[in-house]
């Protein structure tokens, strides 16, 4: 029995825990199949939803994803295409078919992308927008305008006429193009405002238009389209700082100082926030007021100077602590992504800097690899734990049935069932003989056993009276022919009941020697479970290793790249406060000759 129950239970851990359910796969009802395989694909165990899928056209695409998600590329566009052939491919499919096409020849990824530009939904859109941006690389500008005019509103067409934006303002001189199709990038934007990602869209489209117009000298064009920049995320200070340029290049140099007054609040790692307080300086000069100006460059100096030790402290951190310990694991918890929706603390130098380092796409691929080996390498962790605890119960069972077998209970109890059969038949044959030779007395039970019992005890007393020995005799034989009426009845009671004790102990000697034949088979199944159990721990070890080495690569790949970053911050740095002080040198140079001058004349 015990051992019964145990093999049940590791069964069931080792269909949740070990790559060898088959079985329990196979059990499992078709139609859970892939809502199990989902899970586990959305809980971030693609290796799991692999085993879980099914063969119909939606267990294929999350196979697909899965093969996509464990860095199977190739063998899920396979996948992906043939579904897509036979016109089967869902729109989660083709989303991952999209996600899938690097390192495909250019030509097929054209293909895939018309085929899958002829469909329906986002999917659709994106590959338009796709190849809208191949034509824009090409130079064919009006082919992609066609593209984007057939897409309909939403964030993939904004984003496809911004970078068309973009593309115009690289060959044209005038900036009417670029602005027309930036124009129409907002338009495209209006409907999408509970879209993700639609809210920085806006951002960065409206701070491209009003760069787009100052250079080509619109400030007033310029200050329309900054003056709906959002003031309250990482683009802020770089809006402030444009649109005091605005307000420069027209000679209105208070209100300049107004937008860079609030955008040197913002952290200096923001673009934006140093040239902002660099503009007060000159700003004060330009109005006419060198001694405050003076008092601004030398503020300038200050936080600059300021800027250059927060950097040298934040390369001390990541080369002793690591760059994913010292600045991601700080200060926004796993998700690369969680700075897009949360702005509090946005002053913190740390934050500012991850910030700005997470610009790049590179660099939150980077960041990327480090969180999932990370997670890849905790999760092993955590069955290794498992499988060691697995260990030890079946290390516990097995001593335990050991030392059953080696015990003498399960003799005492087949002893004790040959004495119940042995008794049993007794009763039997006593049953036979009693039938045979019609002693009713035999057979007699309840009342009347116990009345005929204690007329006998009467009997045996003796020194009775006549009339007293009379009377007993008469009671005697009135409960004899009570007990020859029962007799029949009586009699296949007990029959009855002796046949039913007889199964009972027949049932109860095959329990008994099939749990002695589990008992001799269990310490084999146990050594076999446990040698199970081994083989998955030494293969966890093997991908542990492996995983702790990748984690090492990235880590270290991680750290060199944010060192790297964090010393171009310190050049720009230093470079602006170069900047700084050659303008106060100059303020003091102009002073000095103004004085100069002015001591000249006093003295003539």
């Amino acid at each position: 029995m015990v051992a019964r129950h145990v093999g049940s239970w590791l069964g069931l851990c080792l269909v949740l825990w070990l790559p060898l359910a088959g079985k329990a796969v196979a059990s499992v009802p078709e139609a859970l199949r892939d809502p199990l395989a989902l899970w586990w694909l959305d809980t971030g165990e693609p290796a799991r939803a692999l085993r879980w899928a099914s063969s119909t056209p939606e267990g294929e695409t999350i196979v697909a994803r899965a093969q996509a998600a464990i860095g199977r590329q190739a063998e899920a566009r396979h996948t992906l295409m043939n579904r897509l052939r036979h016109g089967a491919l869902p729109e989660t499919g083709r989303q991952a078919l999209l996600d899938s096409l690097g390192g495909m020849p250019a030509v097929e990824q054209t293909s895939v992308l018309e085929t899958l530009a002829k469909g329906t939904g986002v999917s659709a859109q994106e590959a338009t927008y796709r190849l809208a941006i191949r034509d824009m690389a090409d130079e064919a500008f009006d082919r992609a305008g066609r593209r984007l005019a057939r897409m309909p509103d939403g964030y993939w067409a904004a984003l496809g006429y911004l970078n068309l934006g973009i593309a115009y303002g690289r060959v044209d001189r005038a900036p009417s193009r670029s602005l027309i199709a930036l124009r129409v990038a907002l338009s495209m934007l209006n409907g999408a405002e509970g879209t993700s990602g639609a809210a920085d869209l806006r951002q960065r489209t409206l701070m491209t238009a009003g760069l787009m117009a100052l250079r080509s000298d619109q400030p007033e064009k310029a200050a329309g389209f900054l003056e709906q920049v959002s003031l309250r995320d990482y683009r802020s200070p770089q809006a402030l700082w444009l649109h005091g340029l605005t307000h420069a290049r027209r000679d209105n140099q208070r209100a300049a100082m107004q937008s860079w007054h609030r955008a040197r609040k913002f952290p200096l790692a923001f673009p934006g926030a140093a040239e902002a307080m660099l503009g007060m300086g000159r700003a004060y000069d330009a109005s006419g007021y060198p001694g405050q100006a003076g008092e601004a460059y030398l503020k300038a100096i200050s936080a600059f100077r300021g800027e250059q030790v927060t950097l040298e402290e934040l390369i001390g951190e990541v080369r002793s602590d690591e760059a994913y310990n010292a600045l991601v694991g700080t200060v926004g918890g796993e998700d690369v992504e969680w700075f897009l929706e949360d702005t509090k603390g946005l002053a913190r130098p740390r934050l500012a800097y991850l910030l700005r380092y997470l610009e790049s796409g590179e660099h939150q691929q980077r960041v990327r690899r480090v969180r999932e080996g990370r997670r890849i390498r905790q999760s092993l962790e955590s069955r290794k734990e498992t499988l060691q605890t697995f260990r030890t119960m079946l290390e516990d069972r097995l001593e335990q049935v050991l030392q059953r077998q080696g015990s003498d209970r399960m003799t005492r109890i087949r002893k004790r069932i040959e004495t119940l059969s042995r008794r049993v038949q007794e009763a039997r044959q006593t049953l036979e003989d009693a039938v045979a030779n019609g002693r009713s007395r035999v057979v007699v039970s309840g009342a009347l056993a116990r009345k005929l019992a204690t007329v006998e005890r009467m009997k045996s007393a003796g020194d009775l009276p006549e009339q007293a020995t009379r009377r007993i005799r008469r009671l005697e034989g009135v409960l004899e022919w009570r007990a020859q009426e029962q007799f029949e009845l009586s009699s296949r009671a007990l029959e009855k009941a002796l046949s039913s004790v007889e199964q009972s102990l027949a049932a109860a000697r095959d329990s008994e020697a099939a749990f002695t034949r589990r008992l001799d088979r269990a310490p084999a199944r146990f050594e076999a479970l446990l040698k199970r159990v081994n083989e998955a721990a030494t293969r966890v070890d093997h991908l542990l290793g492996q995983a702790d080495e990748l984690v090492e690569r990235a880590e270290s790949a991680l750290d060199s790249d944010l060192i790297a970053f964090l010393g171009d911050q310190t050049v720009r740095m230093a470079e602006t406060l170069d900047a700084s002080e050659q303008q106060i040198a100059r303020i003091y140079e102009d002073l000095a000759i103004r004085n100069h001058q002015q001591n000249s004349g006093e003295a003539e």
